[in-house]
């Protein structure tokens, strides 16, 4: 079959990146609740305090990196696939005003992280 012919399928599939979403922790290992944290390739990003924007700043530390923007992105905690991100180009754009929507991101947004 020729995949060029059908717009549905990529011309070049890009295996997904992994990301591990945890929660830093303690000298003595017991969770610090509030600080999420995720770790992707050799990015590690641990948030000041809450933030549900973990995933987009990732994405675009990713592309500073020099990944494929056009790259699928799968966030795991533990086992669990707990987010897939189509592309890191289109999160990377997106920042998250509320617990249920997302926004433009602009250069100007802080995002409190500890790299």
């Amino acid at each position: 079959m020729n995949y060029a012919s059908n717009p549905r399928q990529p011309h070049f599939p890009i295996p997904p990146l992994r990301a591990d979403l945890y929660e830093e922790r303690l000298p003595d290992g017991t969770p610090f609740s509030r600080r999420p944290a995720v770790r992707c390739a050799d990015i590690v990003i641990v948030a000041r305090a809450n933030s549900d924007a973990i995933v987009c700043h990732l994405c675009r530390a990713l592309l500073e990196k020099g990944y494929d923007p056009r790259a699928p992105l799968e966030a795991y905690r533990g086992d669990t696939l707990a987010l897939r991100v189509w592309s890191i180009g289109s999160a990377a754009r997106l920042t998250v005003k509320s617990a249920t929507r997302l926004v433009p991101y602009s250069a100007g947004d802080a995002f409190p992280v500890d790299e």
